[in-house]
C-alpha cells in the first residue's frame, strides 16, 4: 500500500492544503521547526487508523472550523481509493471511495490493513530518534520482548497476563515464606496432625475394639451366607418332590423319540413351498393354452390381408405420397396468393389516397421515378431550422428596438423632472452658510447645557437605565459561561461560538447603552430656542443633500442614455447580419426547388414532413411491386403441380376433373392404402408379441416344473402323495421334540446332568429323609447367627463410650478440613504454574521463530551501514549484550561500540523487523530524524540502503535536516513552506 496523495481541510496548523507523494524511491519531508512535520506525521496516521473524540480536540485548526482531510492511497489487490475522515462526521469514522465509484466503511478500511493498528503500525513501522537509546542494554529476553512487541498485536496484554500469573503464584507458595497461603496451611497442618496423634494415644483400645467388630462382622456375613445357600438348596428339593409327574412325561416323551428315524430328508419348509409351485403352475399352464389360440387367429388375419392388397405398385404408393405432400403446400399457396392480391389491392388503395392527400399534383408514375438520396432529410431539416431560427431573430430584434425606444424615452422623461428641482447657486451659497453658522452655535450651547446642574427626574430616569442595560450584561455573560460548559462537555465547537456571541453581545448592548445616556445628557436641559436651531440647521441639510442627490441621478441618467445609444449601434449591426443570413437561405431554397419541382408551392416549413410522406409513399410502392412478384412466382407453381396431378391419375386409368375433386380422390385412395398397411401391421405386432408371450411362458412352466421335481427329489419320492405322507412324520418329530424341551425347561432346575443321562426317576422316601435333614441344618445356623449379633451390639455399645467425649473425632475432622483445604491451594498453585511455564514456551517458540530471520537481515543491513566493516550481528543471549563481528572474525560487545555505530545497529534491527513484516501488511515505513549521529559516509549507505527498500515498500522521511536534501532528487522532496509541491 502506498500514500498517493494527501489533502487536509483542517488538522493543526494545516488548513487546506495538498500534498502529493512521489510515486518511486524513497521521499524526504523537509521543515524547519514548528513548521508542522508531527502534525502532517499524526495526520497520516488519522487517516489510516483515526483517533479518539479528545486526541481530535488537540489537532482542531484554529482557523478553520473543519477538522479532518482525506488521502489517496494504491493498494496492490484493489487497486487506488480514497480515505476520507472529518471530526464533525460519523464520529470520526472513515469513509473509502473507489475508483470504481463504490463506497466502503470503517470495517473495509481494517480488513485493507489486516487488523494493523496504530500501535503496532507504530512499533513496526515508524521510529524516531528517541527511540535508539534502548540497544546498549538490551538482553536476551529484552529482545524476545520486542519481537514479541513489535510483530505480535496484543502483546502488552500477554505480558500483564504473565505479570498477573507471577503475583498469583508468589501469593500462593514460596521456598522460603510465611505469608504465601500454601505456607500458612503447611504450618496449620502440622499442628493439626499433633493434636490428633494426642487424642489418639488416650484412646489406645479403641483400636482394638474396632478390630473385633470388624471379625463378628466378617463372621456375620458368612453366617448369613451359608443360611441362604441352604434355605436354596431347601427349596429345590422341595420344588423337585413337586415335580415328579412332569419328570415322568419327560421320560416317556426321550423313549419316544428314540423309536423315530435319526435323518427324515424333507425339504425346508416344503409344504408351503410345494403349494407356492403349484399355485404359480396351473395359472402359467392356461395361459400357455390361450396364447397358442391367438396366435393362430393372427396369423390367418395376416393371411387373408395379404390376399386383398390393392392394385398400387411400391412406386405408385410413394408418387401418391409425394404429390399428397405438394397438396398441403398447394393449399398454403393457395391462401398465400389469396392474401398478397387483398395485399396488393389494400396497398394500391393507400397510395391512392395519400397521394390526393397530399395535393401536390405528383402522379403514380412520376411517384416511381422520384428518388430521395440519404441527406436530403438532413439538408431540408436544416433548412427548416434555420427559417425558424432566422424568425425568432428577427421577432427578437423588432422587440429589442420596442424597448430601447421606452428606455430612451423614460431616462428622457426622469432627466427633466429632476431638473426642475435643482437649487440656484446662489441659493446653495446661502444654505451653506447658514448651516455653518447654526453649527457653531449649536456647539456653544450644549456646552453650557453640560456645565448646568441636571434636575432629579433626569436622575431617576438614568439610574433605571443603567440598572437596565447592567442587567443585560449579566444575562448575557450567564449564558455565556452555561454554553462554554456545554462545549467542554460535549467537545463541540459551535457551543464556543454560541458562547463568545452572546458574551459580545451583552458587552456592546452596555457600551452603547452608556453612550447614549451621555448624548441624552447633553440634550437634556436645553432651551427652546435650541429645538428651533435644530429644526432649521435640519431644513437646511435636506435642501443642500436633495439637491446632490438629483446631480447625481441626472448624471447617472446622461450615462444611461449613452449607453443605450451604443445599444442601438449594436442592434443596427445585427440587423444588417441577420438580412444577409436571410438572403443566404432564399439562395439555397431556390436550388432545391430547382432541383424538385413538385417543391414549388411548398413553404420550407413543411418540406421535412413532405420528405417523410415521399418516403413513405416510395416504401408502399416498392412493397406492392415485391408483392406482384410474388404473386407470379406462387401461380406458376401451382399451374406445375396441377399438371402433376392430373398425369398421374391418367396413370390409375381416372379420368381428370376440377383439381379439387383430384385431391379429394388422391386423399381417399391414400387412406385406403394407410388403412390396409394399419390393420396388416397391427396383426403382424400381435402375432409377434404372442409369440414372444408363447416362449416367455414356456420358460416359465420350465422353471416351475424343475422347482416342483426338485422338491421331491429332495425328499426321495417319486408321487406327491408320498411327499405329503413325509411331511406329516416330520411334523410329528418335531412335536415331539418340542415337547420334551418344554418339559426339560420347566425341570431344569431341579434335573442334574446325571439324571437326563439316565432317565431314571428319584426316589420319594430318599427326598423326604433329604428334606427334613436339611431343615434341622437351617435352625443351627439361625441360632449360631443371632449369637453373633448379640456379641457384636456389645462391642459397639463400647466403642459409642469412647466416641462419646469427641475429642478424637474433632481432631480428626480439623485435620481433614485442612488438609482439603491444601489440596485445593496446591492444585490452582500447579494450574498456574503449569500456565506460565506453556506461556513461556510459546514466547520462547514466538521469538526462535522470527529471530533467525531478523538477525539474517540484521547482519545484512548493517554491514551496507558500516561499509562491510562488520560482516555479522550475534543477539543477546545468556546475560550478554548485542555482539558484532567485523570482517576479521573479531567480535565487540554493543557498550564498546561508538553512539552512531549502536544507532545504525538499532536502525538495522527495526529496518530487518519491517522487512519481515512487510510480506504480510506492505505499508509505508516512516523515519523521523534518526540519523543525528551518522558521518557523511554510513549517511550515504544509509539512503542506498532505502533506496533499495524503497523499490518494495513506500519509505517517507522526516527531517529538520537541510544537509540531507542533497541525498534526494528534487522530485522527491517535500517541503514545509513555500514549496511548489504544497498547493
Amino acid at each position: 500500500m502506498k500514500l498517493v496523495k494527501a489533502t487536509i481541510y483542517g488538522f493543526g496548523v494545516w488548513v487546506d492544503k495538498t500534498i502529493e507523494f512521489p510515486e518511486f524511491g524513497p521521499t524526504l519531508v523537509y521543515g524547519e521547526n514548528e513548521s508542522g512535520k508531527s502534525t502532517l506525521h499524526a495526520f497520516l496516521l488519522f487517516m489510516l487508523f483515526g483517533l479518539g473524540p479528545k486526541q481530535r480536540q488537540s489537532y482542531q485548526p484554529r482557523t478553520s472550523g473543519k477538522m479532518g482531510g482525506s488521502l489517496t492511497v494504491n493498494d496492490p489487490e484493489v487497486g487506488m481509493f480514497t480515505i476520507e475522515r472529518m471530526d464533525s462526521l460519523r464520529n470520526g469514522a472513515a469513509i473509502c471511495y473507489a475508483d470504481s465509484g463504490a463506497e466502503h466503511d470503517e470495517a473495509w478500511l481494517k480488513s485493507r490493513l489486516k487488523g494493523m493498528t496504530e500501535k503496532t503500525y507504530q512499533s513496526i513501522f515508524s521510529f524516531s530518534a528517541s527511540d535508539l537509546s534502548g540497544l546498549p542494554r538490551m538482553k536476551e529476553e529484552d529482545l524476545g520482548e520486542v519481537l514479541l512487541g513489535i510483530g505480535l498485536t496484543g502483546s502488552t496484554d500477554i505480558h500483564a497476563f504473565e505479570t498477573s500469573l507471577e503475583n498469583k503464584i508468589n501469593q500462593l507458595f514460596k521456598p522460603s515464606g510465611k505469608k504465601p497461603i500454601i505456607n500458612e496451611q503447611l504450618f496449620k497442618l502440622d499442628t493439626r496432625f499433633s493434636e490428633l496423634q494426642k487424642t489418639k494415644a488416650l484412646e489406645a483400645t479403641y483400636r482394638e475394639k474396632k478390630e473385633r467388630i470388624q471379625e463378628l462382622t466378617d463372621s456375620i456375613v458368612s453366617l448369613k451366607q451359608t443360611l441362604q445357600d441352604k434355605k436354596i438348596s431347601l427349596n429345590s428339593q422341595e420344588r423337585k418332590l413337586e415335580a415328579l409327574p412332569d419328570i415322568q412325561r419327560y421320560v416317556t416323551t426321550v423313549k419316544r423319540l428314540k423309536g423315530f428315524p435319526q435323518s427324515i430328508r424333507f425339504p425346508e419348509d416344503g409344504l408351503n413351498r410345494m403349494q407356492q409351485v403349484k399355485e404359480q403352475l396351473l395359472p402359467i399352464q392356461s395361459e400357455f393354452v390361450l396364447l397358442q389360440d391367438h396366435q393362430k387367429k393372427y396369423r390367418e388375419q395376416l393371411d387373408r390381408i395379404e390376399e386383398s392388397k390393392l392394385d398400387m405398385d411400391e412406386g405408385k404408393v410413394k408418387h401418391a405420397y409425394i404429390l399428397k405432400k405438394q397438396t398441403e403446400e398447394y393449399n398454403t399457396r393457395k391462401k398465400e396468393v389469396d392474401y398478397l392480391l387483398r395485399q396488393i389491392e389494400q396497398l394500391q388503395d393507400q397510395i391512392d389516397q395519400e397521394l390526393s392527400q397530399l395535393h401536390i399534383g405528383l402522379t403514380k408514375e412520376e411517384l416511381e421515378d422520384i428518388k430521395l438520396p440519404f441527406h436530403l432529410d438532413k439538408s431540408w431539416s436544416q433548412l427548416k431550422k434555420e427559417q425558424d431560427t432566422l424568425a425568432l431573430e428577427q421577432a427578437k430584434h423588432i422587440e429589442e428596438n420596442h424597448q430601447i425606444k421606452q428606455d430612451r424615452a423614460r431616462l428622457l422623461a426622469q432627466a427633466e423632472s429632476l431638473e426642475a428641482t435643482l437649487l440656484s447657486e446662489e441659493r446653495i451659497r446661502e444654505l451653506k452658510s447658514k448651516e455653518d453658522q447654526l453649527a457653531e452655535y449649536s456647539i456653544l450651547e450644549s456646552k453650557k447645557s453640560k456645565a448646568s446642574g441636571t434636575k432629579r427626574t433626569w436622575k431617576e430616569w438614568k439610574q433605571k437605565k443603567v440598572k437596565a442595560y447592567q442587567s443585560t450584561l449579566l444575562f448575557s455573560m450567564a449564558v455565556a459561561v452555561l454554553f462554554a460548559v456545554i462545549g467542554i462537555m460535549s467537545e463541540n465547537y459551535i457551543y464556543y461560538v454560541v458562547s463568545g456571541v452572546s458574551l459580545v453581545f451583552g458587552m456592546l448592548q452596555w457600551g452603547f447603552g452608556k453612550k447614549s445616556l451621555i448624548e441624552i445628557e447633553a440634550f437634556a436641559d436645553t432651551k427652546e430656542n435650541q429645538f428651533l436651531t435644530i429644526e432649521e440647521k435640519r431644513e437646511a441639510s435636506q435642501q443642500l443633500q436633495e439637491h446632490e442627490r438629483a446631480t447625481r441621478e441626472i448624471a447617472t441618467i446622461e450615462a444611461q442614455l449613452k449607453s443605450l445609444d451604443q445599444t442601438f449601434t449594436a442592434w443596427q449591426e445585427k440587423g444588417q447580419e441577420i438580412q444577409e443570413k436571410q438572403n443566404v437561405l432564399d439562395n439555397k431554397t431556390i436550388k432545391e426547388r430547382q432541383q424538385h419541382s413538385y417543391l414549388a408551392d411548398i413553404d420550407v416549413t413543411y418540406w421535412p414532413d413532405l420528405h417523410h410522406k415521399l418516403k413513405h409513399l416510395i416504401r408502399l410502392s416498392v412493397e406492392k411491386k415485391r408483392q406482384q412478384d410474388s404473386l407470379e412466382q406462387l401461380q406458376e407453381a401451382q399451374q406445375k403441380f396441377s399438371s402433376n396431378l392430373n398425369a398421374f391419375l391418367n396413370s390409375l386409368e381416372r379420368e381428370t376433373l376440377n383439381i379439387e375433386d383430384n385431391i379429394t380422390f388422391l386423399e381417399e385412395r391414400i387412406k385406403e392404402y394407410e388403412t390396409m398397411e394399419s390393420h396388416r401391421a397391427h396383426y403382424r405386432k400381435l402375432y409377434e408379441e404372442t409369440t414372444e408371450q408363447l416362449q416367455d411362458t414356456e420358460k416359465k412352466l420350465a422353471v416351475y416344473k424343475e422347482a416342483y421335481n426338485a422338491l421331491l427329489d429332495y425328499a426321495e419320492v417319486e408321487e406327491e402323495n408320498a411327499f405329503y405322507e413325509r411331511a406329516s412324520l416330520l411334523t410329528e418329530r418335531r412335536q415331539l421334540q418340542e415337547e420334551a424341551e418344554r418339559l426339560e425347561e420347566q425341570l431344569q432346575s431341579m434335573l442334574v446332568t446325571e439324571d437326563k443321562k439316565s432317565l431314571q426317576l428319584p426316589d420319594e422316601t430318599e427326598m423326604m429323609e433329604a428334606i427334613k435333614a436339611s431343615k434341622q441344618r437351617i435352625t443351627w445356623l439361625e441360632k449360631d447367627l443371632e449369637s453373633k449379633r448379640e456379641q457384636l451390639a456389645d462391642v459397639k455399645a463400647e466403642i459409642n463410650q469412647l466416641e462419646a467425649s469427641g475429642q478424637y473425632s474433632e481432631a480428626l475432622h480439623a485435620f481433614t478440613m485442612e488438609k482439603e483445604e491444601l489440596q485445593q491451594s496446591v492444585r490452582k498453585w500447579a494450574v498456574l504454574k503449569t500456565a506460565k511455564g506453556m506461556l513461556e514456551e510459546t514466547k520462547r517458540q514466538y521469538r526462535d521463530k522470527y529471530l533467525t530471520k531478523v538477525m539474517e537481515k540484521t547482519s545484512e543491513y548493517f554491514k551496507l551501514m558500516t561499509g562491510s566493516k562488520y560482516r555479522k550481528v550475534y543477539p543477546p543471549m545468556e546475560g550478554r549484550l548485542f555482539q558484532v563481528e567485523t570482517t576479521d572474525h573479531i567480535r565487540y560487545n554493543v557498550q564498546e561500540l561508538s553512539q552512531g555505530t549502536k544507532d545504525q545497529l538499532y536502525i538495522a534491527l527495526r529496518i530487518a523487523i519491517s522487512n519481515i513484516m512487510n510480506d504480510k501488511h506492505k505499508l509505508p515505513f516512516l523515519l523521523d530524524d534518526a540519523f543525528v549521529h551518522f558521518d557523511s559516509i554510513r549517511t550515504e549507505n544509509m539512503f542506498y540502503l532505502l533506496d533499495q527498500l524503497s523499490e518494495t515498500q513506500q519509505v517517507i522521511l522526516f527531517t529538520c535536516k537541510e544537509e540531507l536534501i542533497k541525498h534526494f532528487d528534487q522530485e522527491k522532496i517535500i517541503q514545509l513552506k513555500n514549496s511548489v509541491r504544497i498547493n
